[in-house]
């Protein structure tokens, strides 16, 4: 219609037609790329240093100086040690206790580090993006 006149009806009207344009929207989804996550565990030794402690007794036998008692003495306690008295009866006009001796059990502790190899786990996270090509969609 370009270039030409517009008809007219028979009362002198001109009739000049109207255009109306229309658009219309879609959406399309486009891959633009993959994503490809890998996860992988490690496990490696770590070195755990960890005491070791034995507890134990040294026995030592100590003579005592005589000394007369009316009864036995009891066994006793000095600190971690333990004092155990060894009585033999003598005759005085009557019956007492002579300490000739005494056993002393000394405890004793040791303390040896003990080096261990220990595994851990270890867990580890790859990301690896990939561009796909544009007109090479899978959707």
């Amino acid at each position: 219609m370009q270039g030409q006149v517009p008809p007219t009806d028979p009362d002198g009207t001109r009739v000049i037609p109207v255009i109306e344009e229309f658009m219309t929207v879609d959406k399309e989804m486009v891959e633009t790329a993959k994503v490809y996550i890998t996860k992988r565990s490690d496990v490696k030794d770590a070195t755990v240093n960890i005491p070791l402690v034995r507890e134990g007794y040294t026995i030592e036998r100590r003579p005592v100086k005589s000394k007369v008692y009316e009864k036995a003495p009891p066994t006793r306690y000095e600190g971690e040690n333990i004092i155990i008295p060894v009585v033999q009866e003598v005759l005085v006009i009557e019956k007492r206790y002579e300490v000739i001796e005494e056993v002393h059990v000394i405890k004793t502790r040791t303390e040896t580090p003990h080096i261990q190899q220990v595994p851990l786990m270890k867990e580890e996270v790859i990301v690896e993006r990939v561009p796909i090509e544009r007109g090479q969609s899978n959707l």
